[in-house]
């Protein structure tokens, strides 16, 4: 299964505070300086995991992975892959 961009947006959004509900969320916007930091970055994680039934590696779980939705999109869909093999 892959995940949308459009899809990912949409879980992404509660967690960027500084987000305004009619601006467009770009697949390389900055997400710490849209307000995800340190507390929300766990929560999203959570979320993910359970929404997508899946559970992240350990070395995914980095600054890195969630600093842009492209990273987030490039996280999700290499651990897909690692579940499916």
């Amino acid at each position: 299964m892959s995940t949308a961009p459009e899809k990912l947006a949409a879980v992404l959004r509660p967690y960027l505070p500084l987000l305004e509900a009619d601006e467009p969320l770009g697949i390389d916007a900055d997400l710490a300086g849209l307000g995800l930091d340190s507390m929300r970055t766990v929560q999203l994680l959570l979320q993910i995991e359970g929404t997508l039934d899946l559970t992240f590696a350990d070395d995914d779980v980095r600054p890195e992975t969630f600093a842009t939705p492209r990273a987030l999109l490039d996280a999700i869909a290499a651990t897909e892959a690692r579940r499916d093999r």
